[in-house]
Parts: structure tokens; C-alpha cells; sequence
């Protein structure tokens, strides 16, 4: 009898943060919120180029009207590239790369 309060205990704490868990490893990062250099002309005039068919929320809204996202669709080629300043038109970026890799203002050369 004390097995089973205990297995249903912990159930029910499963059961309890199932939810919150699953909902933060769906929450996308905001990598377009980093702050990014172009490595050319040095301006922080860069936008974040998005691939696939992300999920349209509010933040990506604003982020998009703000200029700090491009969609760029579903094909990604090995010349695709994360960034690209708004200034020189330059693109860079791996896009394989891990968004807290990505070349920050002081972290990049070309």
C-alpha cells in the first residue's frame, strides 16, 4: 500500500511538470536579439536570416517588422549564410552553427 502512494506520488509530480518542461523546450531562441557586427563595414546593421517554416508568433512579427529577421525558406545550401548586413550586403555565417557561437562584436574576423 505504501509502494503504490509513493508510485502514484510520483506520478502525479511527473504528470505535474510535464507541461512546463515540454512548453521550454519548444521555445525557440531569439538569436536575431544578439548583438552581431557586420565583419566588413562594422555596423550593427545586420539581420538574422531564418530558414524553414518557422512558427509565426508575436515576437517573430516584431522582429521581422523591425528588420531584424529575413525569411529565407526552406532550402538551405552550402552556401547558405546566418547573417547579413544591411549596410554592404555582406552574408556570413555558418548556418549549422549554434546560435550562442555565432560571431559577436567581438568575437569575429572575417
Amino acid at each position: 500500500m505504501v509502494r503504490l502512494k509513493i508510485i502514484m506520488a510520483v506520478i502525479g509530480a511527473v504528470l505535474l511538470l510535464l507541461p512546463p518542461l515540454a512548453l521550454a523546450q519548444t521555445r525557440d531562441s531569439r538569436p536575431w536579439d544578439e548583438a552581431v557586427v557586420c565583419p566588413r563595414c562594422k555596423t550593427d546593421l545586420v539581420v538574422y536570416i531564418l530558414y524553414g517554416e518557422p512558427k509565426l508568433d508575436e515576437e517573430l512579427k516584431s522582429a521581422l517588422a523591425s528588420h531584424k529577421v529575413e525569411l529565407a525558406g526552406c532550402l538551405i545550401t552550402p552556401d547558405s549564410k546566418r547573417w547579413e548586413c544591411r549596410r554592404c550586403k555582406y552574408r556570413w555565417g555558418d548556418v549549422g552553427q549554434a546560435a550562442g557561437t555565432l560571431p559577436s562584436k567581438k568575437s569575429f574576423n572575417p
